[in-house]
């Protein structure tokens, strides 16, 4: 578990700065991606514990509710 961590730190930072210094529309897309892997190992795990079949549709507003989000904080 401790090697995925360090992995995912040494690989995830540099890309974070690497985008951050493309620009905002690149770091917009990048932040896009990064929220909709969050929401999906998220609602993933919440599936795995028995949660509702709703949960697919709560998956799809939120992540639209954070493209918005991200959309509007963009311009």
């Amino acid at each position: 578990m401790l090697k995925n961590r360090i992995a995912t730190a040494v690989i995830g930072a540099p890309l974070t700065l690497f985008f951050v210094f493309l620009g905002s529309k690149w770091f917009f897309i990048f932040l896009l991606l990064i929220s909709y892997f969050a929401l999906f190992e998220y609602f993933y795990l919440l599936q795995k514990m028995g949660a509702s079949p709703l949960l697919k549709k709560f998956f799809y507003f939120a992540f639209a509710v954070i493209f918005f989000l991200l959309l509007f904080t963009y311009q």
